[in-house]
Order: structure tokens, then sequence, then C-alpha cells
């Protein structure tokens, strides 16, 4: 059961777990197989100070990675429970004209 009361004092919505969660797993080995995940996934706060970069550093036609393995990751869009959250979230017309996977840090 999904907790859209969350949702809407917080703007995150949680999904169940997946019931077969090796699609997932499979993705994210293509994921890390395509990007280095280690200490230069980053700059550091100075070197950005020197050259600020706002605009052309974010996903676009040609230089995303969802895009590029769109085919692999395909299978999350079409989850039931995802279509079921999107749909209620955002209206049953809705459309995704951008994905991206977003990396965070603690």
């Amino acid at each position: 059961m999904i907790d859209y009361s969350e949702f809407s004092r917080t703007g995150i919505l949680r999904l169940d777990r997946a019931a077969d969660p090796s699609p997932y797993r499979a993705l994210l080995r293509a994921v890390f197989a395509d990007r280095k995940f280690g200490p230069d996934l980053f700059i550091e706060q100075a070197e950005f100070k020197r050259d600020p970069r706002y605009k052309g550093v974010n996903p676009e036609p040609g230089r995303n990675l969802m895009e590029k393995l769109q085919a692999q990751a395909s299978f999350i869009q079409s989850d039931p429970r995802v279509v079921d959250a999107l749909a209620r979230v955002l209206g049953p017309g809705y459309r995704i004209k951008d994905g991206k996977f977003v990396c965070g840090i603690p």
C-alpha cells in the first residue's frame, strides 16, 4: 500500500519493494559499468568556485545515462505500481518527457 499522505507532506513517494529485485540489480550493474562512482565523481568546492558552471551540466539528449540504458530500464516505467503512483500524483494523462538517474551522497 502506497502512502500518498507522505507525498503530500514531503514530496517523497515510497513504493513497496519489488517482487523480483533482479532487473533492478542488473540495471544497477549497468550503471556502475558505465560510470565510475568514487571520489572523482564530484569536484571540490574550491575547484567549482574557480570555474562555476550552472548550464550544460545536466543530462540532455545524447548525454543522458537513462537514455543510454532505456532498453534495460523500461521495466520501471511499465511497473503497475509506478504507473498507478504516477497517474495518481500527476493525473491519468501524464507523460514522461525526460528520465534521469539521480546520485546523492550522505
